[in-house]
């Protein structure tokens, strides 16, 4: 059985590394809601922030282009 994968915004994903200095992959756990403590709940809250940011971003980059 084929599985899907999740895909995310690794330029988010360093960003937050950075900023708060957990490991990546706690970082994604923190995204798919397997740890629930207060930081990993801002973590995941920022990550959607930030993601919706760059893909209007990259959405309006895209149309000034046309």
């Amino acid at each position: 059985m084929k599985t899907n994968r999740r895909k995310y915004n690794t330029l988010v994903i360093h960003e937050l590394f950075i900023k708060y200095g957990y490991t990546k992959m706690f970082i994604r756990q923190c995204i798919k809601g397997e740890r629930n403590s207060v930081t990993a709940i801002k973590i995941a809250e920022e990550y959607k922030v930030l993601s919706k940011k760059i893909d209007h971003l990259v959405i309006k980059t895209l149309k000034n282009n046309e």
